[in-house]
C-alpha cells in the first residue's frame, strides 16, 4: 500500500472586513435592487461583517456590538420585518461568483444538513433523529450547493426540504410563510434544481461531488451523464455494479483488492484529529462515452483493519 498522507496546504483567505472600499461599493450595487432603502442596504452589508467576525456566537447582540449599533433592533428588523427576497439575493450571488471567483477547477459540492429548531410551526420543521442532538428532535433539513475553489469555498444555493407532512398541507405551509403550492421534491431532485440554476448563471463546475443521498439516486447520475458533467458521487457499499463483466457488490470488490492496490490519503481534520482513508480505483463495465471514463473509487478506514468498508 502506498502512503500519501500529505499535509493539507495552507489556503489563502481574506476577511470581508479587509476588502478594498471599491469591492464593498460593487457589492452594494449588486444588492441595491434587493434592498432599495439606503438604511436596509447598509444594514445588510454590516451583517456580513458580523457573520465573518471572530465572535464566538453571531447573535443579534454580538452583531450590534461588532457593527456599532446601539441595540440589536436593526438585526431583528432585517430578519423579521424588512421586505427583501432571498431568491433575488441568490440570483445576485450566482451572477457575482463567476466574475470575482471564477476558476476552471472549481468543484460543486452538494450536501444536506439538519438545523435544530424549537417548536413545530416554522416552515419544514419535523422530528428527526439527528447526530448533532444525539436524539430525536425537531429540525429543519436543508440541501446546499457550494463550490470549492483555490481561494476557498463559496455557498451558492440552498433549498429547504419540507417533508410530505408539510407539502400535503397547503394551509400549514401558508401559515408558516411558505408558498401554498409547494410540491414535494426529494433531496436529489432539489440538488438537480440548484445545479441547473448555477449552470444557467454561467457557473462552470469541473466536478460535482455528493454523498450517497445523491449517488444512490440513479436519475441524478443519469442526469449528470447527459451533458457529460464529471461527477464523483458516493454509493452504498452494498450497491451492485458491473465490474470486469461481473455483477458484484462494492464490498466484495474492496475485499478482493490486494494491499498493494491501496493508497492512503488524508481527507482533512475531524473532531478527533486528522482523518484518512485507504483508496483504490477499479474500472466499471459500462458503455464508452467520448472523453470520459467510469470508475469506482473504493474506500476503507485505516484505524481498524478488521472493519474496513467500501
Amino acid at each position: 500500500m502506498t502512503d500519501r498522507w500529505d499535509a493539507t496546504p495552507p489556503r489563502p483567505e481574506q476577511a470581508i472586513a479587509d476588502w478594498h472600499p471599491a469591492a464593498w461599493n460593487d457589492l452594494a450595487q449588486r444588492i441595491a435592487h434587493v434592498c432599495p432603502r439606503t438604511d436596509s442596504r447598509a444594514n445588510a452589508l454590516s451583517s456580513l461583517l458580523g457573520l465573518v467576525s471572530p465572535a464566538e456566537r453571531t447573535k443579534s447582540w454580538q452583531w450590534a456590538d461588532i457593527t456599532g449599533a446601539p441595540t440589536p433592533y436593526p438585526v431583528h428588523h432585517r430578519l423579521g420585518r424588512a421586505a427583501w427576497s432571498p431568491d433575488a439575493v441568490r440570483a445576485a450571488l450566482l451572477a457575482y461568483v463567476p466574475t470575482i471567483l471564477g476558476h476552471p477547477e472549481a468543484l460543486g459540492v452538494v450536501d444536506e444538513t439538519g438545523l435544530r429548531k424549537n417548536g413545530s410551526h416554522a416552515a419544514g420543521v419535523t422530528r428527526h433523529a439527528t447526530g448533532t442532538a444525539g436524539r430525536v428532535a425537531n429540525r429543519h433539513v436543508g440541501v446546499f450547493l457550494a463550490d470549492a475553489r483555490p481561494l476557498g469555498p463559496t455557498l451558492l444555493d440552498r433549498e429547504l426540504y419540507p417533508p410530505t407532512s408539510w407539502t400535503d398541507d397547503p394551509a400549514r405551509c401558508q401559515r408558516a410563510g411558505g408558498p401554498p403550492d409547494r410540491t414535494f421534491a426529494t433531496k436529489p431532485a432539489l440538488a438537480r434544481q440548484m445545479i441547473a440554476r448555477a449552470a444557467a448563471a454561467g457557473i462552470t463546475l469541473a466536478w460535482i461531488t455528493g454523498d450517497t443521498v445523491d449517488g444512490d439516486d440513479r436519475p441524478v447520475r443519469h442526469w449528470l451523464d447527459a451533458p457529460s458533467q464529471p461527477s464523483v458521487l458516493g454509493m452504498a457499499r452494498t450497491d451492485h455494479r458491473w465490474i470486469a463483466a461481473q455483477r458484484v457488490t462494492l464490498t466484495d470488490r474492496a475485499a478482493s483488492r490486494a494491499d498493494t492496490a491501496w493508497e492512503r490519503h488524508r481527507c482533512g481534520d475531524g473532531s478527533q484529529g486528522p482523518r484518512g482513508y485507504d483508496w483504490a480505483a477499479t474500472a466499471l463495465h459500462a458503455p464508452p462515452q467520448a472523453g470520459f471514463q467510469r470508475r469506482v473509487a473504493l474506500r476503507r478506514p485505516v484505524d481498524d483493519p478488521q472493519d474496513r468498508e467500501a
